[in-house]
């Protein structure tokens, strides 16, 4: 009897650590090609000639002669990929929703709108975005943070004159103003308080104004 009872348990050890690695370890592939990127054709030779317009469906600046595009999931991690480069990623909840998507250029830097997702989100619920970030070249623009009901949190915003400075808004739930002023980054790559900052009240009177060493 107690040798039956090591056998079954065996067995269901066995079974639980197939599951577990299933799990662990989902993954598909998907490959698809197209066709050129249609063009205009200036000197009707029904050839593609440098400096004619054409359709940028894989943005990268170049008229390409096709374009494949490969998808990746990899767990709770999805990749697509075109002629090669990694052009978006998008990241899951354990429960299988969006957590959040990121996008990159034809050089693989980060790109356009990057989004990240309450883990509470669903299609029913509009206010399901936890930030937004907007990138260019790889370089930081904007970045908005919202709180779960769907007011602003915070605006982030990169100085037009100084790639080092941004300006930074804080807010209370209703939509008040809590704090605003700049950030800088220093030598050290660690963000610092910079300048002058106001800090309001909830009725939106003036509760403290504070200068931050700028000698930083």
């Amino acid at each position: 009897m107690k040798n039956f009872v090591i056998i079954i348990l065996i067995f269901t050890n066995i079974f639980m650590l197939i599951l577990i690695n299933t799990n662990d370890d989902f993954e598909s592939k998907i490959f698809s090609e197209e066709k050129a990127e249609s063009f205009k054709d200036l000197n009707n030779n029904k050839k593609y000639d440098k400096g004619e317009p054409f359709e940028d469906l894989n943005q990268n600046n170049k008229w390409d002669s096709s374009i494949t595009e490969f998808i990746h999931r990899k767990n709770n991690i999805e990749t697509i990929k075109l002629n090669g480069a990694v052009r978006e990623q998008k990241i899951y909840f354990d429960n299988n929703r969006l957590k959040e998507v990121r996008k990159f250029d034809s050089s693989e830097e980060k790109h356009g709108v990057w989004t990240e997702y309450f883990e509470s989100n669903s299609p029913d619920n509009k206010n399901n975005i936890k930030t937004e970030t907007v990138y260019k070249k790889g370089k930081l623009i904007e970045r908005i943070e919202y709180f779960s009901t769907g007011e602003l949190k915070q605006m982030y915003t990169t100085d037009i004159n100084y790639s080092n400075i941004t300006d930074v808004i804080n807010y209370y739930p209703d939509g008040q103003i809590q704090s605003e002023g700049k950030k800088i980054l220093t030598k050290s790559g660690k963000e610092a308080w910079y300048g002058n900052w106001v800090f309001y009240n909830r009725d939106g009177t003036i509760k403290q104004e504070k200068v931050f060493d700028q000698n930083l």
